[in-house]
């Protein structure tokens, strides 16, 4: 199909822009608190996901192309974070990468812009995953 988005970085995206929800901002907020209390090792791995922490904590908005990168992030580290029992009051390496992307309400959120623009891109591939990601989220 022409009219795939590309994968990775290459190619360009439509200019189109979604504002953060605001559950998706205090998550990644509160992830960011929680990082700074963990170990430097914790810390030093973690500077990408700091990065989108505070591009979703300020509230603005994202583009369809950071939509792309967060989606793959959580298909791709889903398995790791389904395996792991949630403790809020000893919170894990892990979780806390999740929750730095903007947790399970920002997976459905960008799942759904995913579906939403489903026209953009190769819908057998791309749909499909969001699908079974959406399905394996907690409700």
């Amino acid at each position: 199909m022409s009219s795939a988005l590309p994968i990775g970085t290459h190619g360009s995206y439509p200019k189109l822009v979604f504002p953060v929800p605001a559950d998706v901002a205090a998550l990644a907020s509160h992830a960011l608190a929680i990082r700074e209390a963990m170990p430097e090792a914790y810390i030093e791995r973690t500077k990408v996901g700091a990065a989108r922490a505070k591009q979703l904590a300020s509230g603005g908005k994202i583009t369809l192309r950071d939509a792309h990168f967060m989606f793959r992030y959580f298909a791709r580290h889903y398995p790791d974070v389904a395996k792991v029992a949630f403790d809020p009051m000893r919170p894990t390496a892990g979780w806390n990468s999740w929750n730095l992307w903007g947790g399970t309400p920002a997976a459905r959120w960008v799942a759904g812009i995913w579906l939403t623009y489903g026209g953009l891109y190769d819908e057998t591939d791309v749909a499909r995953s969001v699908r079974a990601l959406l399905d394996r989220l907690p409700r």
